[in-house]
């Protein structure tokens, strides 16, 4: 008996550090990830801009997307595309970036209590860009 309690007391810490961890995007009950967080302008602190429009489309310019074996710098491209959030199958959802049939993922996270998006350049060498909003979200 003592070890089902411990088990279940296991599972349901594991499931609420779950839940916090995937809520901490947004101030509000309205859900974690709604569209209405991402739409705007970001500044990545890697020199890139990401807008974010209401349709379903962005602009990006200097967007780091890999570092070839052998080069420190990351490959840079600018245009334009659509977006999704990806909640299916992930353990957190993503941000994703579709240009030119290339996807782009980038993790929702805080900074300092704000939101941010995570792009992880290269996992190797962990060169990664974090992108924060500039503009003022209507509520």
């Amino acid at each position: 008996m003592r070890g089902r309690f411990t088990t279940m007391l296991v599972a349901n810490a594991a499931v609420l550090c779950l839940v916090s961890a995937c809520g901490d995007f947004d101030e509000d009950d309205s859900g974690p990830f709604r569209p209405q967080r991402v739409i705007g302008h970001w500044k990545g602190d890697c020199g890139s801009t990401l807008d974010v429009g209401k349709d379903g489309t962005f602009r990006f310019a200097d967007f780091p997307v890999e570092i070839p074996l052998g080069r420190s710098e990351p490959v840079r491209v600018t245009g334009r595309g659509k977006w999704s959030i990806e909640n299916e199958g992930y353990l957190s959802p993503s941000f994703e970036l579709e240009h030119k049939k290339q996807f782009y993922g980038l993790e929702f996270v805080r900074v300092h209590g704000a939101p941010a998006l995570r792009r992880l350049v290269d996992v190797d060498v962990e060169v990664d860009c974090l992108f924060r909003r500039t503009d003022v979200p209507a509520e």
